[in-house]
């Protein structure tokens, strides 16, 4: 049988002229859904799609993990990496070591979580045994652990790599959010912040139909190609205000792609999947409307003292006025 890419567009690009137009699109997604898509397919769908956002502030950004980006696209990130024992080709599908990898994701972990527990900051419970291993920097019991695991990180240390995620440190999880208007958030301030006045620059919202490809029985994708991830919120308020949500990508051999949009491609085609409709949206807004965008956000309740717990709201607001 030959493999053939999904019949329906998998991947669909809407431009909006102005923040107004991206809040009432996101505003109604059922709306949204019977606008765009020809014959209705997706409330037509038996499975309804249950959407997950995430907002960029270049929508020629990748939807790579942070842990995987190339020296190109993340200088600064590529240089901790190196420093902690990626290899100088690592970052490329090309030459990837798989095992090197996540040896270097496990030293980072390991250090961040080794600087928490010091702090005395609230940490998920784990076993003991897990406990010492981080704590040690033990990464070759780690390793040794995640040997024969479904899904890397193994999911006793999904917790971790969630906390460490949010807080900026680099791993293989993506960040997205339940709400589109967390999304639109981060990149208008994205956006602004890099000052865009460029007409040609654009700000976007991703929207991934995630539920869909958890059903393997209905869609034929099997449930390891992506994995939605739901930290604990309760001893990190900043996810639980943002409606923080993970995907983390299967990885089965050592040249495969890191882009989530090519990979899921890529699966669908090996699994030889004809999908009637769309998995991945992105809504796009020129970046010289982002300070609008971020005003009009405001006006419905989703300011940084939103998005944001405590002294950190009220600090990012007065570089967002």
């Amino acid at each position: 049988m030959t493999a053939s890419i999904p019949s329906a567009p998998f991947t669909w690009t809407k431009q909006l002229e102005t923040a107004a137009n991206l809040i009432e699109t996101l505003s109604n997604p059922q709306q949204f859904a019977n606008k765009f898509f020809p014959n209705n397919c997706l409330s037509q769908s038996s499975i309804y799609p249950q959407w997950v956002f995430r907002g960029v502030g270049n929508s020629n950004y990748r939807l790579t993990p942070t842990s995987l980006r190339t020296k190109t696209e993340d200088s600064n990130t590529y240089a901790l990496l190196k420093s902690y024992g990626l290899k100088e080709s690592n970052c490329s599908t090309k030459t990837f070591d798989s095992n090197n990898q996540k040896r270097v994701e496990l030293e980072i972990i390991c250090e961040f979580y080794k600087r928490a527990h010091r702090a005395g900051l609230a940490l998920p419970r784990l076993s003991y045994t897990l406990h010492q291993y981080l704590l040690e920097s033990n990464v070759s019991e780690l390793m040794h652990i995640q040997h024969g695991s479904m899904t890397w990180p193994d999911h006793e240390l999904l917790p971790i790599f969630g906390i460490a995620q949010h807080y900026g440190v680099p791993t293989r999880l993506l960040d997205w959010s339940h709400s589109p208007f967390v999304a639109a958030f981060f990149a208008a301030q994205s956006a602004a912040k890099e000052n865009k006045k460029i007409e040609t620059s654009k700000l976007a919202v991703w929207i991934l139909n995630s539920k869909f490809l958890q059903h393997n029985n209905a869609s034929g994708v099997p449930r390891e190609v992506l994995h939605i991830i739901e930290p604990p919120t309760s001893d990190n308020p900043n996810l639980s205000l943002q409606q923080g949500v993970f995907t983390l990508q299967s990885y089965e051999n050592d040249n495969q792609e890191f882009d989530l949009s090519k990979y899921l491609i890529d699966s669908l085609v090996k699994y030889h999947i004809n999908l009637h409709i769309p998995i991945l949206l992105k809504l796009e807004l020129p970046a010289s409307q982002s300070r609008d965008l971020l005003q009009q956000l405001s006006a419905i309740g989703y300011s940084a003292n939103r998005i944001y717990n405590g002294f950190e709201g009220a600090a990012k607001s007065v570089w967002l006025r």
